[in-house]
């Protein structure tokens, strides 16, 4: 019992920080957006807009930097919920039409809950602040006056530019978790589960 309660509260809490930080990541790049609308307000040749554009590059580094290192914390545990998950679900989804105890539908319902919602918590997470990125990348874009800054201007605007279309994702080693990914694992426990059902008309 212990165990078990040891076992869902680091599941929780596991979780609930991931959460958190995909927030404050993606928090971060709508206050940079904000930033970038001022920025573009002011004069290149006002002093205050060297400083600001410096701590605007200087933030961006700082967001690309976090991202990686929540990555690099959260890409094994993304790897082993995503390898793990597939055949759960398939077993589960097969269980369901064969339950001669309805006492085990709201175990097994519940079980299938936890997993699927652990699944949607990493990939609509990494899918968020993939947005996010993308959003910031079109805003700079967008936002700046490029056809009428002189080239040395616009080659100061070039840093952050560049930076914004690197795509910020949260993987799991071999595959980008977003929601591309969670279609994938549901295909995947389908076609098991397909398989198996085959496989039990096949015994008849």
């Amino acid at each position: 019992m212990l165990l078990e309660f040891f076992s869902i509260n680091a599941a929780g809490i596991v979780d609930g920080l991931f959460g958190w930080f995909v927030y404050n990541i993606s928090a971060h790049l709508q206050i940079m957006r904000l930033k970038l609308e001022h920025l573009v307000q002011l004069q290149m040749a006002d002093p205050q807009f060297q400083a600001e554009f410096a701590a605007f590059v200087n933030y961006h580094r700082e967001i690309i930097s976090l991202t990686l290192e929540l990555d690099a914390v959260y890409a094994p545990i993304i790897f082993l919920h995503v390898t793990l998950s597939s055949l759960p679900i398939c077993f589960l989804a097969y269980q369901f039409t064969y339950i001669t105890d309805q006492a085990n539908v709201p175990f097994m319902g519940l079980l299938l809950a936890s997993i699927v919602i652990q699944l949607m918590i990493y990939c609509f997470g990494g899918e968020k602040v993939q947005n996010e990125c993308e959003k910031l990348c079109e805003s700079i874009y967008l936002l700046i006056p490029w056809h009428k800054l002189p080239p040395k201007h616009s080659r100061l605007y070039l840093t952050p530019l560049i930076r914004s279309q690197r795509a910020l994702v949260l993987t799991g080693y071999f595959f980008t978790a977003n929601r591309s990914l969670l279609v994938w694992i549901f295909r995947t426990a389908g076609s098991y589960t397909a398989m198996l059902f085959a496989l039990k008309e096949k015994e008849k």
